[in-house]
This record gives C-alpha cells, sequence and structure tokens, in this order.
C-alpha cells in the first residue's frame, strides 16, 4: 500500500481483505439495467406510439 499512497482499492477494508458493499437504495444490476435500456430503444416513438396506443385501448 505504501507504493499507492496507503490509498486503499474500493471494498478493501484495513484487516478484513476485500467486502462486499451493501447495495444502495435504487441499485439494479447491470443486466436489469440493460434490458430496461434496450427496451426503451425499442419502443415505438412518437406517432408510431399514439398508433400503437389506440389499438391496444380497442
Amino acid at each position: 500500500m505504501e507504493a499507492y499512497g496507503n490509498k486503499w482499492p474500493y471494498a478493501r477494508v484495513r484487516g478484513q481483505g476485500l467486502v462486499e458493499q451493501p447495495a444502495a437504495p435504487g441499485d439494479m444490476s447491470l443486466l436489469t439495467w440493460l434490458h430496461r435500456y434496450v427496451d426503451d430503444l425499442k419502443a415505438p416513438k412518437g406517432a408510431a406510439q399514439e398508433r400503437l396506443h389506440s389499438e391496444y385501448v380497442r
């Protein structure tokens, strides 16, 4: 640690080693986020969205 200016790596706790940090509220896995992102990219926008919505309402 001396060679790096005594800067401990993320998740490293002195005397315990690497420990898992508790999840923050609202955190999600990368896979969940990726699925949500791709679904948003594939979602229809503008007039196509309105047409699709009107077809679902019928």
